[in-house]
């Protein structure tokens, strides 16, 4: 058997978290709530989860949709159950992938799901389960999903830089 979605009404493709899979949110864009850090590094300037205690400068973007993952919606559509002739069936459980944030130490929910226990019933007697568990060391996120990007603003009258030496334009800031 699989999982039915818990949506009555079908899927709404808004209705996702950042890495695609089912949310169950009630959102009408894809556009998420994105946090602007413009004193940290670049890679940490756009941020999916606020820093936590951050002391400096940051703007909430938008007041966009929850694109976080939701363990009770990601494993619709999933196979959970595998049904033998013999009579005895095979029930899968998942959890979500999870991921420390190197800058906050913190675990978040990721993208995808995974194998957390495997049932195996011989159709008989129950006492009979054996039961696999799974557990799985902390994923590390080598990139966030990118929903901005910093455009360079250069200082100067002169784009293409013909007047002075080859690549010597200075970007003024970043937005």
């Amino acid at each position: 058997g699989y999982v039915p979605p818990s949506s009555p009404g079908g899927l709404n493709y808004c209705q996702q978290d950042y890495w695609g899979y089912y949310n169950a949110n009630q959102a009408a864009t894809l556009v998420p709530k994105l946090f602007l850090y413009p004193n940290e590094p670049l890679p940490e300037r756009y941020r999916l989860q606020p820093i936590p205690n951050y002391t400096g400068t940051y703007v909430p973007l938008s007041s966009g949709a929850d694109r976080t993952v939701n363990p009770n919606a990601i494993t619709a559509g999933t196979l959970y159950r595998i049904i033998y002739p013999t009579g005895g069936n095979a029930k899968i459980d998942y959890e979500p992938n999870q991921y420390t944030d190197a800058r906050t130490n913190q675990t978040f929910l990721g993208g995808g799901i995974r194998v957390k226990t495997v049932t195996l019933h011989d159709g008989i007697n129950a006492a009979n389960d054996i039961v696999k568990n799974y557990t799985y060391s902390g994923g590390v996120l080598l990139n966030r999903p990118q929903f901005a990007v910093p455009i360079p603003v250069y200082i100067g009258n002169d784009p293409y830089n013909t007047s002075g030496p080859a690549g010597s334009l200075t970007a003024l800031s970043e937005y």
